[in-house]
């Protein structure tokens, strides 16, 4: 079932235009004069919501689609100046993303893509490949100390 060519929704849309609001703390389709006309529930409605609220155009996700198809867009684990937590030596190790680097210069372990983090508290620099950022280095602290505490625990059973 298309939703955009429910009759309801067939409508001149500028770029954008949201085609659902929240009024009242429910999911609305048509509103006029800041007041809800018409209530409309369901799967695709909410599919419609969550597609809005990406502020995502029709051209820029196909763009999005092309690129990611063709092996042209790269998720990245990070964003430069992120705080992340590196689990080193049986300590949790704070540090902020301070590079993002992709190329022909390989390193880390022969990888082309590698993040450089650069210690909380010594300034000390380190590069920390694409593929091992889920391994030792994580986005939370949490994720660190979940980590942390998986080691320990098999370091005592063996």
């Amino acid at each position: 079932k298309d939703i955009l060519n429910a009759p309801i929704l067939k409508r001149t849309v500028r770029a954008m235009d949201r085609l659902t609001e929240i009024v009242d703390g429910r999911q609305c389709t048509i509103v006029s004069d800041d007041k809800c006309v018409e209530y409309r529930y369901g799967d695709d409605i909410d599919k419609l919501a969550a597609y809005e609220d990406t502020g995502l155009s029709p051209e820029k996700v196909a763009l999005m689609k092309e690129k990611l198809s063709d092996n042209r867009l790269i998720e990245l684990p990070c964003c430069l100046g992120d705080k992340v937590f590196q689990v080193k030596n049986g300590v949790i190790i704070a540090a902020y993303v301070d590079g993002i680097r992709f190329g022909n210069k390989r390193c880390c372990n022969n990888e082309e893509k590698y993040i450089t983090l650069r210690d909380v508290y010594t300034n000390y620099s380190e590069k920390v490949s694409f593929s091992r950022f889920n391994q030792f280095c994580f986005a939370t602290e949490e994720e660190a100390k979940r980590k942390l505490e998986r080691i320990k625990q098999n370091a005592n059973s063996v």
